[in-house]
Formats: structure tokens, sequence, C-alpha cells
């Protein structure tokens, strides 16, 4: 998950045209509690400041962790200039979720 638009544009691009793809941008959002209180921030997730590009800094959640869609806008003619919108909320932590929730369809 990167904090750059430049750089998840990007990847929309290879995903949709080059790999063929859906057209789809995923936004995640963090309790915003947890920019002052520790206790809101996520506990399944680090900040990787080193990569194979330069200056690149993104978040990588652990596998399965858990999300809440939010809000999905669908384009009528997703393409990567106009793609669906899925808008998931972060859990804070994933080991005070229940082991039952479904898996994404695609699981």
């Amino acid at each position: 998950t990167s904090f750059s638009e430049d750089k998840a544009e990007e990847f929309l691009y290879r995903a949709h045209v080059l790999a063929g793809h859906p057209a789809i941008k995923w936004v995640v959002h963090l309790d915003a509690r947890g920019a002052t209180q520790h206790k809101y921030r996520c506990r399944h997730v680090d900040l990787v400041r080193h990569s194979n590009t330069p200056g690149e800094e993104e978040f990588l959640f652990a596998p399965y962790s858990v999300f809440t869609v939010k809000e999905a806008q669908w384009s009528p003619h997703a393409t990567d200039d106009t793609p669906h919108v899925v808008h998931l909320e972060a859990a804070i932590d994933n080991n005070k979720e229940s082991m039952e929730l479904p898996l994404a369809p695609w699981y």
C-alpha cells in the first residue's frame, strides 16, 4: 500500500492495461485517532522505507489482515483513468477479530 498517488496509479495501470485485471483502486483508511493515541494504531502493518525503488515508502499488511469495506464507487466503464474505487477500513488488531470472518470471494 503506497502513500504516493502516482505510485498507486502506476500499479493500477500495470495491473489493468498490461495484465488485464479489473481496474480497481483500493483506498485503505486507518483510524485517525492513531495519529496521537497509540491504542488506535494498526497492529498488523509495517512501514517499509527500504525497497528496490529509491524514495518509495509503503505499508505492508500481514497476510489475511481484516478490512471492512466502507464504500464502493463503481465506474460504468472502468479503465485505468476511471477505475472502480473501493474504500477499506483497516482493523486495529487482527487478533481481536473473529477467526470466522469470510475471506474475499476470490480465495
